[in-house]
């Protein structure tokens, strides 16, 4: 599904949307692609507790630049059985209410594809079928894809079903239907196994064979229970004309393709407004997680400050900064070299002279020129204001 809706990208294989291949995508051609093509049914419905419902709806459109008028709010949500609720808070509403609401949000902006993920997963049964009924009447025009762990509910709604385990395809199998076979005038072969009798119609010799046919091969119930005929017929999935559908391997010759070449999209954009609300009320819903936010952002801008600090700490730079701010007009500087340690653990330093290669890093890199440089036995000369000049000892 992640991969359908362009959020996971794949290792290989590719996705075709209007002659344009996901390979040539760019992450914005996904936001667009998603934005333009694909209307998403969540298990959670992920529905806005902070707007109302219409505005819950609008906000599909608002992405795409557009604005919701309360004319085509109304007639999606009669779409869904759901006329009246636009100005709704969703916490008035049912489980099965807020997964149409949902469908509602998917269909405002009138995708070509609708993608359902469990769609049915927090509902009860009967809630479950409303659902699947609603998307099986959108399938009549348009592609809608269901994510979904329940087979029954698969078979009996899906046209294409494509089962997969540890991520392969183990079945990919298409819905077709059987025509029955009049037996006789009240009696019809719906397959080998099941028969039709119509409403008083007497068994003719003919009938009997077959039915005997029948009963020799497997232990057989016959029921006139209406409830019991309905259940099964559902069960069976049997239709009002007695077709029974039924699935065979998917014929790869006989696919559809769209053939159309023009791949137009949409980009995302959505009003300052909503944008500060819907994500003040992130930080209201989720409290612990600011706090951990914020704490964490504290910690990352610290630790940065006290490691640029430490990586550009220079002992020569403090020291100077220092002396520059004394009211001194002249120091001595002496240049020394690290030796070894002797047996007590210190170090012996030994004097050695500056260099001009020194004198003039010194003058670079400080912007100070010497005065004096002496050699090993002369010492520093004072001036009458006591200022020490610069020696090079």
């Amino acid at each position: 599904m992640n991969v359908l809706g362009g959020l996971d990208q794949v290792d290989k294989g590719e996705i075709i949307i209007k002659g344009k291949s996901s390979k040539d995508f760019s992450q914005s051609d996904f936001d667009s692609y998603r934005n333009t093509y694909l209307g998403f049914v969540f298990q959670e419905y992920n529905i806005l507790n902070e707007f109302s419902v219409g505005e819950n709806i609008a906000l599909a459109l608002q992405l795409q630049g557009k604005k919701a008028s309360k004319e085509e709010i109304t007639e999606i949500l009669s779409e869904v059985d759901l006329t009246g609720f636009a100005d709704r808070k969703p916490n008035e509403l049912s489980g099965g209410q807020k997964q149409r609401i949902a469908i509602a949000r998917a269909l405002i902006k009138n995708p070509p594809i609708i993608l359902a993920d469990e769609p049915t997963g927090a509902l009860d049964s009967r809630t479950g079928i409303q659902i699947f009924d609603t998307l099986k009447s959108l399938s009549q025009h348009k592609l809608v894809i269901v994510v979904s762990h329940d087979r029954e509910f698969a078979e009996q709604y899906g046209d294409r079903v494509i089962e997969l385990k540890d991520g392969k395809i183990i079945s990919d199998i298409s819905k077709f239907k059987e025509k029955p076979e009049q037996s006789s005038e009240g009696v019809v072969k719906i397959d080998e196994d099941m028969f039709f009798f119509k409403k008083g119609h007497v068994l003719t010799d003919e009938d009997i064979r077959a039915i005997n046919q029948v009963l020799s091969q497997n232990n057989t119930f016959i029921s006139s229970d209406d409830k019991t005929n309905k259940d099964l017929k559902r069960v069976a999935r049997i239709d009002e004309q007695l077709n029974r559908e039924a699935f065979k391997d998917t014929d790869p010759n006989k696919i559809v393709y769209c053939q159309e070449q023009n791949f137009n999209t949409i980009k995302s954009s959505l009003h300052l407004k909503n944008s500060i609300k819907i994500g003040v009320s992130a930080l209201k819903t989720k409290p612990f997680r600011l706090f951990l936010t914020i704490l964490l952002s504290f910690l990352s801008f610290a630790m940065f400050v006290v490691v640029n600090t430490i990586s550009t700490y220079s002992a020569s730079n403090t020291v100077y900064d220092g002396l520059k701010n004394r009211s001194r007009d002249h120091f001595v500087l002496s240049k020394q070299k690290q030796d070894k340690y002797d047996y007590n653990g210190e170090i012996y330093y030994n004097r050695s002279k500056f260099s001009d290669a020194d004198i003039t890093e010194i003058s670079n890199k400080y912007g100070i020129t010497p005065d004096i440089v002496l050699t090993d036995d002369q010492e520093a000369p004072y001036d009458v204001n006591c200022n020490v000049y610069l020696s090079g000892i």
